[in-house]
Parts: structure tokens; C-alpha cells; sequence
């Protein structure tokens, strides 16, 4: 998992890695993201099987329930079992692969809003999905960047090849001078890290 170190601001790059942080409000906020977006597809997937929360079936636009039941013999009430299924499959790929599940779920969200559009009815829900569908690009975003985070053990090891060795020190990161010693590091973005 992540490895906590005292910092002002956000996470940073650390020996073409990425240090977590989870007292910072941007891992906080990739969290909240990877894990609501693990859960929504799933529930909203298993309901369509269900039909608890809402008949998924009315939000299918009726031209294209109409042409794949036309040319494939599934109708409507299957086509959204096999949506549904896709669904909670984006949710598990969310959770194990945040990075590729986040632009897989804005697609199928983008695919969502064009059925929404085409349908010509719950514009709402198609705003509201728009959202949603920003959020999941977020998360691919976030997803690329704490993807990379190290682990603990790795950190120990490079920890004393830096003091010895200053050309490790990490990408966008510029040396400061030793306080208390311990070694600082100012990110691109002016963030300050005191290594323990």
C-alpha cells in the first residue's frame, strides 16, 4: 500500500515512482473515487436483474431496443441482463485496475448519455451521467498516477543510494538543504517532503 511521509501538500514523484500519501486530500479524493466507482457499476448492474431500484428497461431508448431486437432476437429485458453484466464486470476491472477501469467506465457511461440522447426522453439522467462520466475520467487520470505507487521496502533500499548518490534523486524534484537531518525534497508543484 501507500507509505505515509510527512508532507504540506500533495503526493510526488519519487525514483520515477509515486509516494501516497493518505493524509492528502488528493490520494483521499482518488480513493473516494475508486472505490465509489467499484461499488455504482456493481449495484447498478446487479439491479438490473433485480429491478429493485428502479425498471432499468424504460431507459432504453425504444429505436435501439428495437434494431438489436430486429437483428439478434434479444430483447429489451435481455439486452439490459447483458448491460447489467458488463456493468458489475467495469466495477471488479475498477477495483483491480483503477487506471483502465476509470476510462472503461466514462465510455460506457459516454454509450449510456448517446442512449439517453437518442431516446429523446431523462435528460436529466443523461446530465446527471455526464457527471458521473467526468468523475470516472478523473479516476483514469488519478488511476495512471497513484497506479505507480511504491512500496515500502523499495524505498528503504533507495533511501541511503540517494545520500551517497545524488543523480537518484527523484524526477522533478530538486535537493534542499539538510534540517535536523533529514532530507528535503521540493516537488515540480512546490510541494515540501521531510524524509523521516
Amino acid at each position: 500500500m501507500a507509505r505515509t511521509m510527512e508532507l504540506t501538500g500533495s503526493p510526488t514523484h519519487r525514483y520515477r515512482e509515486v509516494v501516497a500519501v493518505p493524509r492528502s486530500p488528493l490520494y483521499q479524493a482518488y480513493q473516494v473515487l475508486h472505490w465509489g466507482f467499484c461499488a455504482l457499476p456493481v449495484i447498478a448492474g446487479l439491479d438490473k436483474f433485480a429491478h429493485l431500484l428502479v425498471n432499468w428497461n424504460q431507459y432504453l431508448a425504444p429505436q435501439i431496443g428495437q434494431l438489436v431486437q430486429a437483428n439478434t432476437g434479444i430483447t429489451p429485458g435481455q439486452l439490459m441482463m447483458i448491460v447489467g453484466g458488463v456493468e458489475v464486470l467495469a466495477g471488479l476491472l475498477v477495483a483491480l485496475k483503477p487506471r483502465i477501469g476509470g476510462y472503461v467506465v466514462a465510455l460506457w457511461l459516454a454509450g449510456i448519455i448517446a442512449n439517453l440522447i437518442i431516446g429523446m426522453h431523462y435528460f436529466d439522467v443523461a446530465l446527471r451521467d455526464f457527471g458521473l462520466m467526468l468523475g470516472a475520467f478523473a479516476l483514469g487520470r488519478l488511476g495512471s498516477h497513484f497506479g505507480a505507487a511504491h512500496k515500502i521496502d523499495e524505498v528503504e533500499e533507495v533511501r541511503g543510494a540517494v545520500d551517497t548518490d545524488p543523480t537518484l534523486a527523484p524526477r522533478g524534484l530538486r535537493r534542499e538543504e539538510r534540517i535536523d537531518d533529514r532530507t528535503r525534497w521540493r516537488h515540480r508543484d512546490d510541494d515540501v517532503i521531510r524524509e523521516p
